[in-house]
């Protein structure tokens, strides 16, 4: 298994991780709380897409049912600058 911020408790960066309660097709998936201090600017250049991006990627996970476009209701941590030594 991948090692995420997530799984430390911490807020993701890049906006790449999304989970899914239960695998029930009726239920929605919800993004991974982001970072919002890391810029969105460094966030594109090293993952490609800008937040406002990654929550159509959320939409697109979700088509087909009505659900928002919302972060995962845990209580996560924020990842300031140092949280990741040598890049962020």
């Amino acid at each position: 298994m991948l090692a995420t911020l997530a799984n430390f408790g911490h807020k993701q960066l890049f906006g790449s991780q999304a989970s899914k309660p239960e695998m029930n097709p009726k239920t929605c998936w919800c993004l991974e709380q982001v970072e919002t201090s890391l810029p969105d600017k460094l966030r594109s250049d090293i993952a490609g897409k800008l937040l406002k991006e990654v929550f159509d990627w959320l939409d697109d996970l979700n088509k087909g049912i009505n659900c928002p476009k919302a972060e995962c209701s845990k209580d996560l941590i924020t990842s300031p600058e140092g949280t990741v030594p040598g890049f962020w």
